[in-house]
């Protein structure tokens, strides 16, 4: 069996939707998409081979025509969807942070549209607390992560504290592992802590959805932290209540 057939369909269709969204693209399409000797593929024949059902693409273009929603934000999340693909383990953190911009500084961004918020210092805050997210979701995922043989911590820090891949993908949990990991959550800690400087108070509670995200993930950072990082096992989560906590705060907020 090829087991590599599912990751190249995926390039396939991520290719296509690139395509789509600009049809000067469809010539690094045709890069992207599996070797089929097919020269010259159009979109339409792709979505035709693959079986796409495009009306999820339908109604995205309908809202990003309605919000004006920039292009460049659109390809580059689906840049980072195919770095997922690609590239298994990033070398520095220069490297990841690229890739944390792709897949949540972007998300941010095109929310900051459609909330009506694109001032610089709105920007600057979508693109630190995505970094600051996206942080703490891998923080919480090495383990599973590693099961599926990618390695989001950077290389060259984990060489720093002496702990190796090998010992990642066998889920070893000793002190090189914990003083890599604290090192990490204090990185993402940095992110979440600028981003709230970007804003003040009350322009934060205007941003109620990112208020309440912001909420969670560093409630989520900080649980990780306090239980040494146990990524190993189950994912650790926040309890419903928790969660209802972090949205009462937040709302009290928004009245007072």
């Amino acid at each position: 069996a090829d087991l590599l057939a599912p990751a190249r369909e995926r390039q396939g269709e991520l290719g296509t939707y690139r395509a789509l969204a600009d049809p000067a693209l469809a010539a690094e399409h045709q890069q992207l998409a599996p070797d089929r000797g097919q020269p010259d593929l159009d979109p339409q024949d792709l979505i035709d081979e693959l079986g796409l059902d495009l009306g999820v693409v339908a109604e995205f273009q309908a809202v990003a025509v309605r919000f004006g929603l920039k292009e460049k934000y659109i390809l580059d999340l689906i840049s980072g969807m195919e770095m997922d693909l690609e590239k298994h383990d990033y070398q520095t953190f220069q490297e990841l942070e690229k890739y944390c911009y792709h897949v949540a500084g972007t998300v941010g961004l095109l929310c900051n549209q459609i909330f009506g918020f694109q001032d610089e210092r709105t920007e600057r805050y979508a693109l630190l607390l995505g970094t600051a997210f996206q942080l703490t979701n891998i923080l919480r995922d090495v383990g599973s992560d590693a099961q599926r043989g990618r390695v989001y911590l950077p290389v060259e820090e984990m060489k720093t504290f002496h702990y190796t891949r090998e010992e990642l993908l066998a889920g070893r949990r000793s002190e090189s592992f914990l003083q890599l990991m604290e090192f990490e959550a204090a990185r993402a800690d940095g992110y979440f802590q600028r981003a709230n400087q970007c804003l003040s108070l009350q322009e934060r509670k205007r941003l109620a959805a990112a208020n309440i995200m912001s909420e969670v993930y560093y409630s989520l950072l900080q649980k990780l932290r306090r239980q040494q990082f146990p990524v190993f096992g189950n994912k650790v989560t926040l309890s419903k209540w928790d969660k209802m906590k972090i949205l009462w705060r937040t709302q009290c907020q928004k009245v007072f």
